[in-house]
């Protein structure tokens, strides 16, 4: 059994949100889009530059924006979340404590107890610095590996790697 007690700073809280969104479909999807979108500017800018006839238009600013915008829109949507969630006291920045076990977690705050089984998981994603324990598409727990020594990040690992139900992307060992 694992057991460990841990604060989201501000900065794993910015940097955990942005991975939850960004391996969310619609966060993928609108990368996309934007990235396509800011394809088709350059290319047809470049084309304007080339033949001289390059005007400033309101078609070619909302391209650009909307291009920019939608690449990169979990950076920016959390970059106001986060700070809002901090000033309201959201459980999300309370002192938490871990359990894990071959069937089950359990996250417990100040104000809140959310205990699931591992099966009911929709997937385990592993980052660099977290472990994202997804519910949804676009909600999961996240849990920053810093809190963890080597042998508990193995055992979680290990956990996980037996679980049959949820999708998992684990980092190699």
């Amino acid at each position: 059994m694992l057991k460990v007690k841990y604060s989201l700073s501000k900065s794993d809280l910015y940097n955990g949100l942005v991975e939850v969104s960004r391996s969310g479909k619609v966060a993928k999807g609108a990368r996309i889009f934007g990235v396509f979108l800011l394809i088709i500017g350059i290319f047809t800018t470049t084309v304007s530059l080339a033949n001289n006839s390059f005007s400033l238009t309101f078609g070619f600013i909302f391209n650009f924006i909307m291009g920019i915008y939608s690449t990169f829109l979990s950076e920016i949507a959390t970059k106001f979340q986060v700070p809002q969630l901090i000033k309201s006291k959201n459980t999300i920045t309370e002192e938490t404590t871990l359990e894990l076990n071959e069937k089950a977690f359990l996250l417990q705050g100040e104000s809140y107890k959310s205990e699931l089984a591992l099966e009911t998981l929709r997937s385990v994603i592993e980052s660099k610095k977290f472990f994202i324990l997804k519910v949804s598409d676009q909600a999961g727990y996240i849990i920053p590996k810093r809190v963890l020594s080597d042998n508990q990040i193995l055992y979680f690992k290990t956990v996980v790697a037996s679980l049959k139900q949820p999708k998992i992307k684990l980092q190699p060992v």
